[in-house]
């Protein structure tokens, strides 16, 4: 009999491996520093001035070296006055001043600064231009070092040679140690504190434009310089968006990278055993008994991308059973990524997810660029990405739920089901973009493929206060469902150039928009459903129906146009107060086909027969039409280089034109309406930027909208096998008019350093008509369902938020992130023909904070809290209330020592608790041991060992008006992993690396 490896013996098995060979590694760091780094005391200062036109040169870069090797130390540029000053400098040690401009003779010095004498002053420093006032050239001074930023026009180059880091340093490493660059613990990347809205490389985007691909995946030795820009903001002209552009160096401007890994792990065979008793227990009134999933756990994933000028090209798959479920290509994309977790713990099993997945996800993305060097408003670009995700999933879950009926009547459901489901899903997406100075086109089109496959089945059983047992039920339902559907539009914008409005006469600026979809359904079910009432033996129902065609269609067109210029198209010249005048509109088009045919079993002869109730053909076209008239004022104050200030003023005049008619074979679901409603928004806006010091903005904003009533707010069939609940329409019901006044405000600081970002805002609304339930529930606690409206829906919520990054010295970060939402809410229902309103109150906050030096450490706290607390007034018998609450903390973190090997872990305590009942208290543990090794480190070794303390729940914990539940579902729990990749990558032709 073959013996099988104990978990020791593979632990200390790998332990060797990973530490082998890791005394042969130098232990240097990601940034080559002086050896005297510890006496950094000095600092020097001055001003850069023309030599023959006596300006400041406010563009200029300084920077400070050794004189030893020539590494760089620190480097500035001069302020609006030509003033600049270096700081954090080594003392003792020969060191020159390098200061560099475009047209201009590089200024050379030689200092030494002492612990007597660790500050000088230059004083007013001249440059001079490489010709004298009469065009003579002047002699060429030759400085070796490369200046390591410099303004370009508009444009901030950072230059990557100058920077002497780790041969393996990557994009990411190299924007980390930037000045005024910083990169937040969710990705978001600031410059002096503004978002940059996007990241692209050699001014594309890369790989479909998500940053950390490119960040992650090019090296620093390929990266020519990074450029930091901003741009005039389409939709405000007042304002601009900030980009950055990562310029490849001329010889690597093609390459590929990827990886391709694999995992093998299981479960202890005492956990599985001991999962599976305890399914068995759960499970137990079901008419087959589940387990709870095998011992084996594998995951396996592989990239490859490559790039020239012109096209890239993206090709990734993977494929697991420990839940980890992508969502799209990016996903798949960002954790393929060469620099690997590194300090990133986020990308683990999902614990918290419900059931066992077995996801295969697949895709490719392709980009072609017809100008392969885009600029502003000059591009032509093919887009193309298809994404397939197949899934297997097993949910096996227990319920309580709670509906408050009185002040001391409550009626009690227990639940236990389990779900077996495999879907597929598929995605092709493809765009072109032609832009140039006076346009913008674009077409788009999607085509999705859904297929599903399901079997369900439940037991349950309902309790009443002071009855006991009023109704036990059984389900088993399965069926397949197929989804086909295409998406397809244009869109067209004509521009006018910036500054030449006032040359024409009549203004050329508009944009008309088409989507055009449709989708085809296919499926069939069978649902087996038997209830028995111990209150009343005479309402036991017993169904065996048969969906033999559940079929439906639909398309929809949507035309969007637009025309801003309509105040100088009718008044010319003329200013009309300033008030600029626009006009929109929008016309949307749906039609809906429906074929249901349902069979019942006939208990006596054994066959299926016509249901001649639910079998029913429907149609259906709605229409939404809105045409806008909006009015907008600005008024505007700055002054060059020092501050930028505006007050916006605009209202939107829209009228909404909504009809419905529908038809069906059951006459019940005739019927046609058609309403016009008056729905305005309004906004205003203050904006102050202070430059060099901070930008903050104040936003009211008033809107209204209206919900129109749907066919099961109307007419709905009612299918007798939900048992437990019955829905009744309401051919009178009216719309939910809906009305919010919002105000926002946002601080950003603008400086280089230790960025803050602060934001508040708070809501205000009310539902008028407001679209709910009257509900009744009979002896055997089955509900039946009335759709009525209601007055008095009100509502509250309030939000604050705080991103502070502290940059300490030796690439030292500290980052604290805070987070707070507020909700309280009138929500007026019927309970058994009495009016009761749920007073809620939502609270959630969220708190962490992280530390990181270089990417060698990396530490990370988390606190979550969230309580709920509705209380009902109006019950027959007083009032009620009851509150649920969810906590969790969490700490994690990384240790990269020696060099190749990081050592990360993360610990999650959770806490659950409903009502009363005692608390639900459980602890996640996660761990692993990766080592990189290979030249160029494009191989690793990993060790995982997850949910150490064999503790995982899933629990889910909600309440809805007057209805309380609490769930328990089976969950990923502990098991150990090995896996291994290889991360193949080359940047640049062969003959370019010769």
């Amino acid at each position: 009999m073959r013996r099988r490896m104990p978990l020791k013996m593979i632990f200390i098995g790998l332990v060797v491996l990973l530490f082998k060979g890791l005394y042969a590694q130098q232990k240097d760091s990601l940034i080559s520093a002086p050896s005297l780094e510890t006496a950094s005391a000095g600092s020097v200062k001055g001003k850069v001035k023309d030599s023959a036109y006596n300006f400041m040169l406010t563009s200029a870069t300084v920077a400070v070296y050794t004189n030893a090797d020539s590494s760089l130390l620190h480097f500035a540029i001069p302020n609006n006055f030509g003033e600049f000053a270096v700081d954090q400098l080594p003392t003792g040690i020969p060191l020159h001043l390098v200061i560099t401009h475009t047209g201009y003779k590089p200024f050379f010095k030689k200092f030494t600064l002492s612990q007597a004498a660790s500050q000088k002053d230059f004083g007013l420093l001249y440059m001079y231009q490489h010709t004298d006032k009469e065009g003579n050239m002047l002699e060429e001074v030759v400085v070796k070092a490369v200046p390591p930023v410099r303004m370009n026009g508009d444009t901030l180059e950072f230059n990557a040679d100058a920077f002497k880091m780790d041969a393996n340093a990557t994009g990411e490493d190299w924007m980390r140690i930037l000045p005024g660059l910083t990169i937040w613990g969710d990705g978001e990347i600031t410059f002096n504190g503004k978002k940059i809205q996007s990241l692209l490389v050699d001014g594309k985007p890369f790989m479909g434009g998500e940053t950390t691909v490119a960040t992650q995946n090019l090296p620093k030795e390929a990266l020519e310089k990074l450029q930091i820009y901003q741009q005039r903001d389409e939709k405000n002209p007042l304002d601009s968006t900030m980009y950055a552009n990562l310029k490849l160096k001329d010889d690597k401007k093609m390459g590929y990278f990827g990886k391709i890994g694999g995992g093998y792990g299981f479960t202890p065979p005492g956990l599985l055993r001991q999962a599976q008793d305890n399914m068995r227990t759960v499970m137990v009134s079901l008419p087959n008994q589940g387990k709870a999933g095998g011992r084996r756990r594998y995951t396996a994933d592989g990239m490859i991308s490559g790039f020239n000028k012109k096209t890239q090209l993206n090709v990734v798959g993977a494929i697991n059973n420990i839940n980890k479920l992508a969502s799209g290509i990016d996903v798949l994309m960002n954790n393929s990524s060469y620099k690997g977790e590194g300090a990133n713990t986020d990308y683990q099993s999902n614990f918290t997810m419900r059931g066992l997945n077995r996801p295969i996800a697949a895709g490719a993305k392709f980009q072609y660029d017809f100008i392969p060097d885009p600029a502003y408003r000059k591009r032509s670009r093919l887009n193309a990405d298809y994404f397939i995700n197949d899934n297997q999933t097993v949910i096996n879950n227990t319920s309580l739920s709670n509906n408050y009926l009185t002040g001391d009547t409550v009626l009690s459901r227990n639940a236990v089901s389990r779900q077996r489901n495999y879907a597929t899903d598929q995605r092709l997406y493809s765009a072109y973009e032609l832009s140039t100075e006076r346009m913008n086109l674009s077409f788009n089109s999607a085509l999705t493929s859904n297929y599903d496959n399901n079997n369900n089945e439940s037991v349950s059983e309902q309790q009443k206060t002071g009855i006991g047992i009023i109704g036990n039920s059984t389900a088993n339902s399965s069926g397949q469902n197929r989804k086909n559907s295409i998406n397809m539009g244009i869109n067209y914008n004509n521009r006018e150039v910036w500054g030449r409005q006032r040359e024409q006469r009549i203004p050329s600026e508009f944009s008309l928009g088409y989507q055009f979809t449709a989708s085809a359904e296919k499926g069939s079910s069978r649902n087996f459903t038997k209830y028995t009432s111990p209150v009343n033996p005479a309402s036991n129902k017993e169904f065996d129906r048969l969906y033999q065609q559940r079929d439906g269609s639909n398309s929809s067109h949507r035309i969007t146009a637009s025309y801003p210029g309509l105040r100088r198209l009718i008044f010319n010249r003329r200013s009309f107060g300033g008030i600029d005048i626009g006009v929109s509109g929008s016309f949307d088009l749906k039609n809906t086909t429906d074929v249901d045919k349902v069979l019942d079993k006939d208990s006596v002869t054994q066959n299926y027969v016509l249901n001649s109730y639910l079998t029913n053909d429907r149609e259906s076209q709605t229409q939404n039409f809105i045409p806008t008239l909006s009015f907008s004022k600005t008024f505007y104050k700055g002054l060059t280089n020092r501050y930028n200030k505006w007050v916006s003023l605009k209202a939107d005049l829209k009228k909404q034109f909504f009809s419905m008619q529908h038809s069906a074979t059951q006459i019940v679901q005739n019927f046609a309406y058609s309403y016009s409603n008056f729905i305005p928004q309004a906004s205003a806006e203050y904006y102050n930027h202070q430059y060099g010091s901070y930008e903050m903005r104040y936003n009211l904003d008033y809107t209204t909208s209206v919900n129109y009533p749907g066919l099961n707010n109307i007419a709905p069939l009612v299918d007798s096998t939900n048992l437990w609940y019955i829905p009744k329409g309401n051919p009178l019901i009216q719309p939910q008019y809906k009305k919010e006044l919002e105000f926002k405000y946002s601080f950003n600081t603008r400086t280089p350093k230790n960025p803050l970002r602060f934001n508040i805002g708070a809501a205000i609304g009310a539902i008028d008509n407001n679209i709910t339930d009257s509900t009744l529930f009979d002896e055997e606690g089955v509900r039946t369902v009335y759709t009525v409206n209601a007055s008095g829906n009100r509502y509250f919520n309030g939000n604050a938020g705080i991103k502070k990054s502290i940059e300490m010295k030796k690439q030292r970060t500290l980052e604290v992130e805070g987070k707070y939402d507020y909700y309280t809410g009138k929500d007026p229902h019927y309970i058994n023909s009495a009016l009761v309103v749920s007073n809620g109150i939502n609270h959630n906050m969220r708190f962490n904070l992280s530390y990181r030096y270089k990417d060698q450490l990396f530490l990370k706290g988390e606190e979550s809290v969230g309580w709920y607390n509705s209380r009902q007034q109006g019950l027959a018998d007083g009032d009620n209330s009851f509150k649920n609450a969810n906590q969790f903390t969490r700490f994690s973190g990384s240790l990269q020592l020696p060099k190749n090997l990081v050592w990360a872990t993360n610990i999650t305590y959770n806490k659950n608790k409903a009502g009363n009942s005692a608390a639900i208290n459980y602890t996640i543990w996660n761990a692993s041991l990766t080592y990189r090794f290979l030249k160029g480190n494009q191989g690793e070794a990993k060790f995982s060992a997850l949910d150490l303390l064999r503790q995982n729940k899933g629990i889910v914990n909600t309440i809805k008006g007057n209805m309380q539940t609490l769930s328990s579902t089976n969950v990923l729990q502990q098991y150990f992993m090995i896996t291994l990749a290889y991360y193949p990558r080359k940047f640049g032709s062969s003959k370019s690396r010769k």
